[in-house]
C-alpha cells in the first residue's frame, strides 16, 4: 500500500482528505504543519506528499525547501493543495512539484486520480 503524507493545518479539511485518500487505497499519515511533516519524514518514508502552502509554524514553501535539499527526499512527488491564487505553471516550476490544486476549484476525486497516477496503488 502506498504511503502518503498529508500536510494541512485545517483539521476538518485534513480529515476529509485523509478519509477520501484512505478509501482510495493509500495509507495516510497526517501532519498539521511543515515542522510536524518534517518529523514524520525523518521517522518513515513516503511515496507522495500532499501539501498545503499556508500553515503556521513552518509553511509549505519552507518545508519544500528543506526536503528538496536532501537527496533521499528530492524525488518524492509533491502535490500542492492551496487557497493561494497563483499561476499553476509558475508554482509547479518554481517549487518543483507535480501538480497544484486550488481548494476552491477542485474535487477530491481529482486529487485521488492525480495521486494514483503519481503512485499507483495495488487493488484492495
Amino acid at each position: 500500500m502506498a504511503k502518503l503524507l498529508l500536510v494541512e493545518d485545517d483539521e476538518s479539511t485534513r480529515e476529509a482528505y485523509a478519509i477520501a485518500l484512505g478509501h482510495a487505497g493509500f495509507r495516510v499519515k497526517e501532519a498539521a504543519h511543515g515542522q510536524d511533516a518534517l518529523a514524520a519524514m525523518l521517522a518513515e518514508s513516503f511515496d507522495l506528499v500532499v501539501l498545503d502552502l499556508m500553515m503556521p509554524v513552518m509553511d509549505g514553501v519552507a518545508f519544500l525547501e528543506v526536503i528538496r535539499s536532501y537527496s533521499r527526499w528530492r524525488d518524492v512527488p509533491v502535490v500542492i493543495v492551496t487557497a493561494l491564487a497563483s499561476d499553476d505553471e509558475d508554482l509547479v516550476r518554481r517549487l518543483s512539484v507535480a501538480r497544484v490544486f486550488h481548494k476552491t476549484r477542485f474535487a477530491l476525486g481529482e486529487l485521488i486520480d492525480c495521486a494514483r497516477k503519481l503512485v499507483p496503488t495495488p487493488p484492495n
